[in-house]
């Protein structure tokens, strides 16, 4: 009973297959037949020869021919002897002797195996795999090992990892400490400079009463002079909350960048009047930030349900990652007046290439349309920001920035190293039809 098959076992799901078969598959594919695992790397193996398992086959097929039978012949009462291959039956001497005598004729012209014979052969093909099993056996002994040994290091990174993590949480909760001590302090100094400016305000508004009540020129000159020394105090008071914010360490600074919309109010009220299936938006310049690009699309007089009521404001990603990809993006409305409230919108969004985000509610049209917010030329300033959500995401962005620019100079070498030889092969035909 010769092998079908040399029998391996695949490394990924453990299952026992043909060696010729999966051989194969994988000319064809990178996958798993059973499991469907994608082999990327082809040095890695994929299977192991187990073929020592073929002879454990081969047994179980010899004893599976006649399991639920007797070992005893029914019809002669002696010992089996023989295997009939076509009936896949035991025989004994008694049933071959009637066939060599013609008294029964069922197993003639069949091909017959002595039980001893093949169960010598078998054995002997066990005695030759032995190594190979014994071999397999001290694999998956170190195999154990290495499992156990890698679990040990796992752990051990693991411990490592957060023993590094901790120490530069510790670093970085010292420094935002220190700087918010700093930060409450500058609070503490404005805030008792405040109440001192407050009592001292309240007394130059009862000085300067009592002297408009006096009526003399020298007196009210004197009353001004005395406020607009107090106006130019109070100016240290001005953008306290942008020199007191703290900034997160774990995080990217922002890219800001300037928009600016001339003649905004006129522009705003000549799209107010396009019908609906004309372009209502306009685009800032293409704005080169973390090695991708990135535009604003604004709608002055609003879209969707901010229609007619909102300035409407969308972040696009130009060109950048091929996969979905965390930003956090803010739009501000930069104020004319210093007193003006502050109007900002700020959001984080997934994106991918020619993807867009916003708002249709951005602003309020009929508040960024006062002096607060409109110079005297009807120009409205905007203030875009964005940043990556990870310092890990902005080092990702640079390093394909970097990858792109190296393809470009190599294609640019290659380009050059063309013409260099497109050069010279014109050169030496016009020598050659010169003579030279």
């Amino acid at each position: 009973m010769e092998s079908s098959r040399q029998s391996v076992m695949m490394h990924c799901c453990q299952k026992i297959a043909c060696k010729s078969c999966v051989d194969e598959w994988f000319s064809k594919n990178q996958t798993c037949p059973y499991c469907r695992e994608n082999f990327k790397d082809p040095t890695i193996p994929k299977y192991t020869d187990v073929s020592w398992l073929d002879c454990v086959s081969e047994i179980i097929n010899v004893y599976s021919l006649t399991a639920d039978q007797e070992t005893i012949c029914p019809l002669h009462s002696k010992q089996y002897e023989y295997i009939c291959q076509d009936c896949n039956q035991y025989i004994c001497a008694g049933c071959l002797f009637d066939m060599i005598t013609g008294a029964s004729n069922k197993h003639k012209n069949h091909k017959l195996i002595s039980i001893q014979e093949e169960f010598s052969k078998i054995k002997q093909k066990i005695i030759q795999k032995m190594p190979a099993i014994v071999q397999y056996l001290d694999k998956l002994k170190e195999y154990a090992l290495d499992l156990r040994q890698n679990s040990r290091d796992l752990n051990g990174d693991k411990d490592e990892i957060n023993g590094d993590m901790a120490e530069k949480f510790n670093v970085i909760i010292k420094l935002v400490k220190n700087e918010f001590q700093q930060r409450d302090e500058i609070l503490t100094r404005l805030k008792a400079l405040g109440a001192n400016a407050i009592n001292d305000l309240n007394e130059e508004i009862k000085a300067a009463k009592a002297q408009l009540s006096n009526g003399t020129a020298a007196s009210i000159t004197e009353a001004l002079n005395n406020l607009k020394a107090v106006e130019r105090k109070n100016e240290k008071f001005k953008n306290i909350a942008s020199t007191t914010l703290l900034k997160n360490p774990l995080l990217p600074d922002y890219h800001t960048f300037e928009i600016r919309i001339p003649n905004f109010i006129e522009i705003k009220n000549k799209y107010e009047l396009l019908p609906q299936d004309e372009v209502r938006y306009i685009y800032s310049k293409k704005i080169p930030c973390y090695g991708n690009k990135w535009r604003a699309k604004i709608y002055p007089n609003g879209n969707g349900n901010g229609l007619g009521t909102h300035l409407s404001f969308f972040v696009e990603l130009l060109s950048g990652p091929v996969e979905l990809t965390p930003y956090q993006y803010r739009v501000e409305v930069i104020p004319t007046n210093p007193g003006a409230a502050q109007i900002w919108k700020q959001y984080s969004s997934d994106y991918i290439s020619t993807d867009s985000w916003g708002w249709n509610k951005a602003a309020s049209l009929s508040t960024i349309t006062t002096p607060d917010y409109i110079d005297k030329n009807e120009t409205l300033t905007l203030q875009l920001s964005i940043r990556a959500c990870a310092r890990y995401q902005e080092c990702a962005d640079m390093k394909a920035l970097i990858d792109r620019k190296r393809q470009k100079i190599k294609a640019l070498k290659e380009l050059l190293k063309r013409n260099e030889v497109s050069t010279d092969k014109v050169e030496t035909e016009e020598d050659e039809e010169d003579g030279e």
